[in-house]
């Protein structure tokens, strides 16, 4: 199912009060980075080889994470029973694909809001 972003965003600004009350939005689109299929694609290699989204996701740094340091110390929940069968996540294969067959935009989305008190901008 398909839903318009800016429309909960339209609704909130049709409910600004025209006395005391103003919003300033600002909207900058610019081509996506180069790097961002290439990235995209190793995510879709990663998911083809049965690993988790979550995994997928992590780009290769030397960077050490708490899951590196419980793996370290519990290595036996590390070991996979090696004629289980690959579990590969086809959902979001598809949605990335889906998603690298259309342009790809950075977005920087700027909001102002003046109003009489705390509660009302917010």
């Amino acid at each position: 199912a398909q839903t318009d972003t800016f429309l909960p965003i339209l609704s909130d600004l049709s409910k600004i009060e025209s006395l005391g009350e103003g919003v300033a939005l600002q909207i900058i689109i610019k081509p996506g980075p180069k790097q961002f299929k290439k990235n995209a694609l190793r995510v879709i290699e990663k998911l083809k080889k049965g690993k988790k989204f979550e995994e997928a996701l992590k780009v290769e740094s030397v960077a050490i994470t708490l899951k590196d340091i419980q793996r370290a110390f519990n290595p036996q929940k590390e070991n996979k029973n090696p004629g289980e069968p690959l579990v590969i996540d086809e959902e979001a294969i598809k949605a990335i694909e889906k998603k690298l067959s259309k342009p790809v935009f950075s977005v920087n989305v700027r909001l102002i809001v003046s109003a009489p008190s705390q509660f009302r901008a917010e």
